[in-house]
């Protein structure tokens, strides 16, 4: 085709998968872009379905490929959308919806309540389109500061969340190593006490071994020398 492209939220389901397993939640978000059969496609429904509605033709270059990437011409179209251009919009909500719904489905927790406001903010933006109170330059501008806005956030959630992850991981090693030491000075004072008791039986044993021994050694005789000299007597024993 001649490369006019409309705005549908397609997610690489593949690249996803491998993100939430990392990070919590996905951080790509882009947009499927309808061009001609010799471009590949992400295997994935969203995707396909955008490719395939040709309801979708009368706004191709109304919207960008990717939310957040809009081109200058699209970001200065002030037109508001004329009566073919409006049912083009019914089948672009209906498809914007389905991708919506299959990427917020895979999010869980505050990714999901900030991904489903983002949503909400969408189908009102594109209500107001489509009634024409809002042009297709504040359409596209505000969808994308928006997806933005939840993309920011979502690098945020992920910081906060990995920063939690590591003081945790931290905290435990930290208990770990107390645990350790802990243990160490434990067993210690468990060979200590082994040694101690053990230096105290040996000491126990030597002391009954001498004892036993004095009490084998006979008595030596006792021997007395006197000897007298001018009345006096002076006797020695041994």
């Amino acid at each position: 085709m001649s490369g006019e492209t409309f705005l549908a939220l397609a997610i690489d389901r593949g690249k996803l998968v491998s993100e939430m397993k990392k990070r919590i939640l996905a951080t790509l978000l882009v947009a499927a872009s309808l061009v001609g059969a010799d471009q590949s496609f992400a295997d994935d429904a969203c995707t396909a379905r955008a490719h395939a509605d040709k309801r979708l033709d009368p706004i191709r270059a109304k919207l960008p490929e990717v939310i957040t990437s809009p081109t200058m011409q699209q970001l200065a179209d002030h037109s508001k959308p004329t009566k073919t251009e409006k049912q083009a919009l019914i089948a672009y909500d209906e498809d914007r919806s389905f991708c919506e719904q299959q990427f917020g489905a895979q999010l869980t927790g505050e990714a999901a309540s900030a991904f489903a406001l983002f949503v909400s903010n969408s189908r009102k933006l594109r209500a107001s389109l489509y009634s024409g109170q809002t042009d297709y330059a504040t359409f596209v501008s505000t969808d994308s500061d928006n997806l933005q806005a939840f993309l920011n956030y979502n690098t945020a959630l992920q910081a906060r969340v990995q920063a939690q992850a590591a003081a945790a991981k931290q905290a435990k090693e930290r208990e770990e190593a107390q645990e350790r030491i802990a243990n160490e000075a434990l067993e210690q004072q468990q060979e200590q006490f082994e040694e101690d008791q053990k230096r105290r039986k040996l000491e126990a044993i030597s002391e009954a071994l001498q004892r036993f021994g004095d009490s084998l050694r006979r008595p030596q005789p006792v021997v007395t020398n006197c000897q007298s000299s001018y009345g006096n007597t002076r006797c020695t024993t041994y």
